[in-house]
């Protein structure tokens, strides 16, 4: 049941990718909700199929983003196994540890991505990209970390609520 829910939640997340977030786009920047959805369940929950989760993710906004297959699978497998450990050596379920997270969390996951791109194409103005589309998407995704967390914690105690 678990696996059905979280998979819900990818394709909502994909399609609010789609659709939303280029219309809630503030000055050209516009999050990554996948990216978003993925760090707080990372953050949230444990389970060794969620790195599956985390690569599907990452292939699915490589699919509706450049082109390039396989960029962002690597980078959110590889910040996912960063969240999965700071969410179990941390605070786990804290709201600002996770709004503090997704930021370093969405830095890291850009230096990753921006890293292989340059890899591929020198010619690519790596800083540039870092201080101009990376950071202001950072402070973004965590803004909008709060209303994902609320959701997903609604989701949960509605689909597991609390034992008396």
């Amino acid at each position: 049941m678990r696996l059905l829910a979280l998979s819900a939640v990818g394709l909502v997340a994909l399609w609010l990718q789609l659709s939303l977030a280029p219309l809630i786009a503030v000055a050209g920047f516009k999050p990554n909700l996948i990216l978003v959805f993925m760090l707080v369940i990372g953050l949230r929950r444990a389970g060794p199929w969620l790195f599956i989760y985390a690569t599907l993710s990452g292939l699915a906004h490589d699919v509706f983003s450049h082109g390039l297959l396989g960029v962002y699978a690597v980078s959110f497998f590889l910040v996912f196994f960063a969240a999965r450990y700071a969410g179990m050596s941390v605070f786990e379920k804290n709201l600002i540890f996770a709004v503090v997270g997704v930021f370093i969390l969405t830095l890291m996951e850009g230096l990753i991505s921006v890293s292989v791109f340059e890899y591929l194409d020198p010619s690519v103005p790596w800083w540039e990209w870092m201080l101009g589309k990376v950071a202001p998407g950072a402070v973004f995704n965590c803004l909008l970390t709060p209303p994902v967390w609320f959701l997903l914690s609604r989701l949960e105690w509605a689909l597991y609520p609390p034992e008396d």
